[in-house]
């Protein structure tokens, strides 16, 4: 077993387009990062985006996951070309 001494475990993303399957993989890849490693330590997921118009939102799957403090969504609120 692999063992990592981590304050903060940072899962961060830069999603310039849009990406139907992006939430799925970002959890399932925490969340077997978590299994594997067997990383107690707190972790954070940001994911940054250009604009709000580029984000998948999926409510049904991952809307209670999105709201946690330990999950945060950036906009740079770029203008598309």
């Amino acid at each position: 077993m692999f063992n990592f001494y981590l304050e903060l475990l940072y899962l961060v993303e830069v999603q310039f387009q849009p990406d139907d399957d992006l939430y799925d993989r970002i959890f399932s890849e925490l969340f077997l990062l978590l299994k594997q490693y067997k990383i107690i330590n707190p972790w954070q997921v940001i994911v940054i985006y250009p604009s709000r118009n580029i984000e998948r939102f999926q409510p049904t799957q991952f809307g209670e996951l999105l709201q946690l403090s330990r999950v945060n969504r950036i906009y740079l609120g770029l203008a598309e070309r």
